[in-house]
């Protein structure tokens, strides 16, 4: 799971690294989600403070109308307000950590470097993985320190 704060600071950096990874359109699409989702969770926030009587004593007829009113219009901000958390937070599950700067790009097992580099140097010899743990099964270890 990502740092939602710091990629809101700092997007560039958190859409280059994950484009690393094929997740730019994905990033891109949860700042949007959780931009909404932000400007739903205000408009929560001001209709609660609006339904606060703003005197002591008894509403008037005219204030329980509002009152009325904004009691319904919250529960409409509520309910998209929930919508856009769910979509946000399904986005979110969806970015994968941004890879380590020092990782080779790529997404297929071939793209690794080391991996490749490890498989030529099997093939050249003619030892496969399953060849290379059987000995390694059978060898007997000596403990070069007596």
């Amino acid at each position: 799971m990502i740092d939602v704060r710091a990629a809101r600071a700092d997007p560039d950096t958190w859409r280059a690294a994950l484009a690393r990874k094929g997740a730019a359109e994905i990033f891109d699409e949860f700042l949007q989600a959780d931009e909404a989702w932000r400007a739903a969770n205000t408009r929560v926030d001001e209709l609660r403070a609006a339904r606060k009587p703003a005197g002591k004593g008894k509403p008037s007829p005219e204030e329980i109308e509002r009152l009325n009113s904004l009691k319904e219009e919250l529960k409409a901000a509520e309910a998209a307000l929930e919508e856009e958390a769910t979509k946000r937070d399904e986005l979110l599950t969806r970015i994968p950590n941004p890879p380590d700067p020092t990782t080779p790009d790529g997404f297929a097992e071939d793209d690794e470097v080391a991996g490749r580099l490890d498989r030529e140097a099997r093939a050249d010899v003619g030892i496969a993985g399953e060849q290379v743990a059987h000995l390694l099964d059978r060898a007997i270890l000596v403990d070069l320190a007596q």
